[in-house]
């Protein structure tokens, strides 16, 4: 086509000028390209055309300005509708009856059904789908169709279907007499098959769940026809799951033998080399979509300006290439590999991969499910792998709408009185009936305690119904595992989810089979040692993080073990300058001191600090994070309240108890987050008298109420005495034991002196007594039950006051209320004569 500016000095004919302007108006931009479904539709209109009329010159006119117009259009992506329309008004008019649209179907493995997408084996070029010009022949006329104008699909062989459920039906179900009807959702393509199965609505038995969706693709259906023409289309089916009769005789059911669940093995002699440090080989993931995906691609010439296959796998373009270009150029080569090798779902995950680096999220996720419809047809070459990473990245997609609504919530004005705060200046959101944000953030840190108030009694959760994203978003993870149980993505979200629920034993259960299944990854066995943290298991929480940690590559492993964000600035400062063995020994006087139970073999108050490192981690992108150093300081928030701010901000509350909430903003799709102006000059303020704690969800430690009685004699000896009782709480009973040990510590919390014994674990009196160094300055009295992971703690001042410079023989120390390890506050402590 000659240049426009040519054009423009020619009087075109009315109805040329009129196409002219609209394409004219075309607009470029960057979206996924739809070039060769855009060719076969056209195709597919232009055949539909009916012959000319004689006479018709105008007409005549445009046909022939299609074939030059039309190499243009292509070029552009969003022009699809203006040439669709465009083309329509090339057909006479016709008195056509309404097409009834196919059924709608909501999936819940889908956030929304699929679009149809034509067959790739249709996306031809326009010149061999038309031969003989663009003016048409008698023969391109359609044909006349006195049929239906929609049918749908049918079972094609009912008793084969019942059979197949037959045989799928679990025997242990079968033999319970348990049943069901599972709702399924089925994609059936123009043939008959079933591409994609969907649970429409639960049995309520998961067995029963599981085995509907394994047997559904086996279904054969005639297809769905409109005027004649075969297509694909959803299709809702129940799997009926019937049980025997009351009273048949079970012996024609197979028997089933009993069989152990793997053990998962210790991985302290056998993890594999790749886990021990270093880099690590590619995953089989990366493997093998890169070879798939070199077989799509094939011998295209402009791969090898493109760069590698694995950058192309992972949509993000060379250092010294101009982005805008190799994203087109990338997209052009993937869209003629998916032509050219339709079952083949590489390319689509590359694309998809691309456009969600574009944040084009809605663009990704068509192509991703578009893959998975690949991957999951009869005679495709997809790898499990393949399929575990296809629905990981759709299921990481739903994860950024899903964020948007969690914990979501707002607060109504009228809550908020002005005169209930009144240093707090802000008083937006009363146009709206509900708080601001800044109205909300100036009475967190002005008037905490009323606000407090205000969101226990007052903040309203979103009604925005976000459990249907959250159970999307999961089931995408699960299939991801399910396909390949190595999944390192997937198998992370699937237990930080159980995680945030506190269900700490089928994180446990999960993390093993992880670490079974990818022979030993390190994040399983950091996932592993958090959650025998959680249960009260820090010794062999311990034993997974050591065994992880050696596994992983020295800067991770490093920012785990990173201690700064407990530290005031002088002396963090001081921690990165050292190195190697001297990092090491200072992390060990550091956490030496803050030990709450000194009675075991490990430092609970360490294995916390990895505990929440590991969730920081894998959580928040990183330990050295706003959130991640809140959460390693901290721990886990009593409540988190999000409040929004339009669509694309969310603002969140951590609620630690006594004073302000921290508070952060984050995009409203991620996890990434940054400490507002206001929490930063708060946090600072914080650390100077509140470092950090140990938290509430190790090993509980409680106090233990006791009498000290300290006496001196003659040659300046030191005696101490302690009257206390077993705890309730502890009294579980003589068949367990409790580990009772009295500590006294240097002033640099470093234990100078240690007694242990063993006592049945029943409600006593105890009376102890120890000599106490002229070092000692603290007194540590525990008693821990290692049945229960729980402990009491008495901690005093091991020193007497003196009268008159000399110390007497009847000094006592009273604690009612004993120091833990990390508080702020202070015993009292009083002097008594004392009567024995």
């Amino acid at each position: 086509m000659k240049d426009k500016s040519e054009h423009d000095r020619v009087s075109l004919p009315p109805d040329l000028a009129e196409v002219d302007a609209e394409l004219s108006s075309i607009s470029y931009e960057e979206r996924p390209s739809f070039g060769p479904e855009l060719e076969a539709e056209l195709a597919r209109a232009w055949r539909e055309l009916p012959p000319p009329h004689a006479g018709s010159t105008a007409r005549q006119l445009m046909a022939a300005g299609v074939a030059g117009l039309l190499m243009v259009a292509l070029g552009v992506p969003s022009a699809r509708a203006s040439l669709v329309r465009w083309v329509d008004t090339l057909r006479p008019e016709q008195n056509l009856a309404a097409v009834p649209e196919a059924p709608a179907a909501v999936s819940p493995f889908f956030a929304e059904p699929l679009p149809e997408i034509p067959t790739e084996s249709s996306s031809t070029f326009l010149s061999t789908a038309v031969p003989g010009g663009l003016a048409g022949e008698e023969s391109l006329a359609p044909a006349g169709y006195e049929g239906p104008e929609v049918t749908f699909p049918e079972l094609a062989d009912r008793a084969e279907a019942e059979a197949a459920i037959l045989r799928a039906y679990p025997d242990p179900l079968q033999r319970a007499g348990m049943g069901g009807t599972v709702g399924v959702l089925l994609w059936v393509d123009e043939f008959g098959r079933v591409d994609l199965v969907n649970l429409g609505s639960s049995s309520g038995v998961a067995g029963l769940d599981a085995a509907a969706l394994r047997v559904a693709p086996a279904f054969r259906f005639t297809p769905a026809r409109r005027r004649g023409q075969a297509v694909a289309t959803w299709v809702e089916f129940d799997v009926v799951f019937r049980p025997p009769p009351l009273g048949a005789d079970d012996t024609e059911l197979p028997e089933v033998a009993e069989v152990d669940p793997p053990v998962a093995p210790s991985f302290e002699v056998d993890v594999v080399p790749e886990w021990r440090g270093g880099v690590a080989l590619p995953s089989p993931v990366q493997r093998e979509a890169g070879e798939l995906l070199s077989a799509a691609l094939g011998d295209d010439p402009t791969i090898a300006r493109l760069g590698s296959v694995d950058r192309i796998l992972a949509g993000d373009a060379p250092s010294g290439m101009a982005p805008t270009a190799w994203r087109s150029a990338v997209a052009d080569a993937l869209e003629k590999a998916m032509v050219r090798d339709p079952d083949n779902p590489a390319p689509l995950l590359a694309l998809g991969r691309l456009r969600r680096n574009q944040g084009l999220r809605t663009e990704a996720r068509v192509l991703f499910e578009r893959g998975l419809q690949r991957a999951m047809r009869d005679g495709g070459t997809a790898s499990p792998t393949i399929l575990a990473e296809l629905h990981y990245e759709r299921g990481s997609l739903i994860k950024q709408t899903w964020m948007g609504s969690r914990n979501l919530g707002r607060v109504p004005a009228e809550a908020l009185p002005g005169d209930a705060c009144a240093a707090a200046r802000s008083s937006g959101g009363a146009a709206s009936g509900y708080a601001s944000v800044d109205r909300l953030v100036a009475w967190n840190y002005l008037c905490p305690a009323e606000l407090r108030r205000v969101l226990t009694e007052s903040f309203e959760f979103s009604t925005r119904d976000d459990g249907r994203d959250h159970a999307v978003m999961m089931g995408s993870f699960r299939s991801a595992v399910e396909a390949y149980p190595g999944h390192v993505g997937a198998n992370i979200e699937i237990l930080l989810g159980l995680a945030d629920d506190g269900r700490w034993v089928e994180v446990l259960e999960g993390a093993r089979r992880f670490v079974w299944a990818s022979q030993g990854h390190p994040y399983g066995l950091l996932l592993s040692g958090m959650a025998l943290q959680r249960m009260g298991r820090s010794e062999e929480a311990d034993g997974q993080f050591r065994l992880a940690l050696g596994g992983l590559p020295e800067v991770e492993r490093d920012a785990l073990e990173d201690v700064r964000a407990l530290l005031p600035a002088p002396e963090a400062d001081r921690y990165v300058r050292t190195m190697g063995a001297e990092r090491v020994a200072w992390r060990n006087r550091f956490f030496e001191p803050l030990d709450p139970i000194l009675s075991t073999e490990v430092n609970e108050r360490a294995t916390e600090h990895l505990a929440r490192a590991v969730y920081a981690h894998l959580r928040f992108s990183g330990v050295d994070t706003d959130a991640g150093r809140i959460w390693v300081r901290y721990g886990r928030p009593d409540v988190i309240r999000v409040v929004g701010e339009g669509a694309g901000l969310r603002t969140e509350f951590w609620d630690y108890g006594e004073g302000p909430d921290v508070t952060f903003q984050r995009p409203a799709t991620s996890v990434r987050m940054d400490l507002t102006p206001e929490a930063r000059v708060y946090v600072r303020d914080l650390v100077s008298v509140y470092p950090h704690r140990y938290g509430a969800e190790a090993r509980s430690v409680g106090p233990l109420e006791g009498q000290v009685v300290r006496t001196t004699g003659a040659d300046g000896t030191a005696e101490l005495r302690i009257r206390t009782d077993v705890p309730t709480a502890l009294a579980t009973g003589v068949a367990d034991s409790l580990d009772v040990g009295v500590f006294l510590l240097d002033e640099d919390g470093r234990t100078v002196s240690e007694s242990r014994g063993r006592i049945p674990a029943t409600e006593r009196p105890l009376t102890l007594r120890v000599s106490a160094p002229a070092a000692a300055r603290t007194l540590v009295v525990e008693i821990f039950n290692a049945a229960v992971g729980q402990a009491a703690v008495l901690r005093q001042d091991a020193r007497a006051e003196a009268t008159d410079g000399a110390a007497s023989e009847g000094d006592i120390m009273l604690s009612a209320t004993p120091l833990r390890p990390d508080s702020a506050a202070a015993s009292t402590v009083r002097r008594e004569s004392a009567e024995d």
